[in-house]
C-alpha cells in the first residue's frame, strides 16, 4: 500500500523552518525574533564586504568604497568608477557573497547596484510522517537546499557644490528555503555630508518594504533600519594616517538598537597609490550576545587595485574569515 503524503503545504512548511533554524545560527536572524520565519530576508541582515567587516559595519559616512551602496546609496555621488567583491565561508556548508560596482562621481546623477547571495548548502528532507500524526519526520531520501539573495540599483546626486548628498535605491529579495519561495521589492534612502576634509555624516534607511510573502509560509516583514553615522580622517605626518568610524542603527520593525565602531591605520599617502592598513571593529547590541562582537583584518592596495581581509570569532561557531577585492579607477 502506498503510504499517504502529507499536504505540501505542511510539508513546505517543515522544511521552511528547518533552513530558516539553519539560518538563524550565523545570527542573521536576531535572537529577539517572535520565532523561526518571523523575520525576513536574513540575508538583508549580513554586512557586505571585507572591509566593512573590518569596521563593524560601520559604513554609513563611507563613500570611497563602491560596498557603501549597501550602506548608504548616497554614497554614490561620490564614488569613482570602481567595483567590488568579497567572500565569506560560515558554519558547515553556508557561504556568503557580494559584489558591488559604481559608474562614477562627478555626474549630475551617478549610479551603482550591489547584490548580496546566502547560499545556506543542503539537508536531508524530512517531512511530517502521518503514521504517527505528523508529530515525527522521516527521511525522503532527497536533499534540499536554502538560498537567498538581494539585489539593489541606486542613483545620487551631489549638491551644495560638493559638500552634501542624496542618493535612493531600489532593491529586490528573493529566497527559496527548501522549494518555498517568498520574495518582496525594498528601497533605500540615505544622505551624506562633508564638514571640512576630515569628517563626514551620513544618514540611512535601509530595507524600506512591505515583507516578503508567500502562500506556503506566510508574510514575514524585512529587516527595516535606520543609521546615523560618522567618519573622522586624519593624517599622521605625510605618508601615514588613521580613520574612525562610528554608526548608531536602530533596527525598525524589531525595535532594537545598537553601536558599530571601527578604526584603521597605517600607511595611507594622500594620493592613495599604495596603501596598507590595519582594521579593529566591534558592535553593541540587543540580541547579539551569542555573536563575536570584535573583528580585525587589513588590507593593502597598490594602484587602484586592492585586497582586503577580515576575521571574527563567535562564541559558539568558531572563526569566520571574509576576503575581498576591490579596484577603484
Amino acid at each position: 500500500m502506498t503510504e499517504p503524503r502529507a499536504p505540501a503545504r505542511t510539508c513546505g512548511l517543515s522544511r521552511g523552518l528547518t533552513f530558516a533554524l539553519a539560518l538563524s545560527a550565523i545570527g542573521a536572524v536576531r535572537a529577539h525574533a517572535q520565532g523561526p520565519g518571523s523575520a525576513g530576508a536574513e540575508v538583508l541582515q549580513i554586512g557586505a564586504g571585507a572591509r566593512a567587516a573590518a569596521l563593524g559595519g560601520a559604513y554609513t559616512a563611507v563613500a570611497d568604497d563602491s560596498d557603501a551602496v549597501f550602506y548608504n546609496p548616497a554614497a554614490v555621488a561620490w564614488l569613482p568608477q570602481s567595483a567590488g567583491l568579497a567572500y565569506q565561508a560560515y558554519v558547515q556548508d553556508v557561504t556568503v557573497g557580494s559584489f558591488s560596482g559604481a559608474l562614477g562621481g562627478g555626474r549630475r546623477i551617478a549610479f551603482g547596484a550591489g547584490l548580496l547571495y546566502l547560499d545556506a548548502g543542503s539537508i536531508d528532507e524530512v517531512v511530517p510522517d502521518p503514521t504517527y500524526g505528523g508529530e515525527r519526520g522521516r527521511e525522503t531520501g532527497e536533499r534540499v537546499g536554502a538560498t537567498e539573495a538581494a539585489g539593489r540599483f541606486a542613483a545620487a546626486f551631489g549638491f551644495a557644490d560638493g559638500r552634501a548628498s542624496a542618493g535612493a535605491a531600489l532593491g529586490f529579495v528573493t529566497s527559496d528555503l527548501a522549494g518555498v519561495g517568498r520574495s518582496a521589492a525594498f528601497a533605500d534612502l540615505g544622505a551624506q555630508a562633508r564638514i571640512g576634509d576630515r569628517l563626514s555624516l551620513g544618514a540611512s534607511l535601509r530595507n524600506l518594504g512591505t515583507g516578503m510573502s508567500s502562500e506556503e509560509m506566510g508574510d514575514a516583514p524585512l529587516p527595516s533600519q535606520a543609521r546615523l553615522g560618522a567618519t573622522y580622517r586624519r593624517p599622521l605626518g605625510t605618508v601615514y594616517g588613521a580613520a574612525a568610524f562610528a554608526d548608531a542603527v536602530w533596527g525598525i520593525e524589531e525595535e532594537t538598537a545598537g553601536l558599530a565602531l571601527g578604526v584603521e591605520g597605517g600607511l595611507l599617502p594622500p594620493d592613495r597609490s599604495i596603501s596598507a592598513v590595519l582594521r579593529l571593529g566591534a558592535t553593541l547590541g540587543e540580541g547579539e550576545g551569542h555573536l563575536g562582537r570584535l573583528r580585525f583584518g587589513g588590507g593593502v592596495a597598490l594602484l587602484g587595485i586592492g585586497l582586503d581581509y577580515s576575521v571574527q570569532v563567535f562564541e559558539y561557531l568558531g572563526t569566520i574569515h571574509r576576503v575581498g577585492l576591490r579596484w577603484s579607477r
